[in-house]
């Protein structure tokens, strides 16, 4: 009897496997995984500043290469999608005092299944901060 309810669980978790409900437990660890990455982003911006938006992306991409490697869940740099837009800024060229941006980061979800998915889904994560370096600093 024992045997038969084994057995029975046992193809009950791989149909489940199969259908991707047992891979909750993985989301809720990138989705959390993300949010540190991102508000670490935020806050490396802030206290950073940059002199053109290329050089805020390209130190970004840096920053996000390091934090992944700490990380103790193995993300991957090259699966974070990230943008910066500055909603407010005092001077065009300066990412200085003042001026505020939105961070968007998104991660793809691993699919242990390719049964029901079409497109590879992404959690988003969004922040907001605001340049805390000075002009003459940059």
């Amino acid at each position: 009897m024992g045997q038969l309810i084994t057995t029975i669980l046992s193809v009950i978790l791989l149909i489940l496997v199969q259908i991707g409900c047992v891979q909750i437990h993985t989301v809720f660890q990138m989705k959390n995984e993300l949010l540190d990455v991102s508000f670490a982003t935020t806050k490396f911006i802030s206290n950073r500043g940059a002199r053109s938006e290329e050089d805020v992306t390209q130190a970004v991409e840096q920053f996000i290469k390091e934090e992944v490697k700490r990380k103790p869940y193995q993300l991957k740099d090259t699966d974070i999608v990230f943008s910066i837009k500055r909603s407010y800024a005092q001077d065009h060229a300066l990412w200085s005092h003042a001026d505020e941006f939105r961070l968007q980061m998104g991660l793809a979800i691993p699919a242990l299944s390719q049964l029901f998915l079409t497109d590879k889904p992404l959690i988003y994560a969004y922040r907001q901060g605001t340049i805390n370096a000075m002009d003459y600093d940059l």
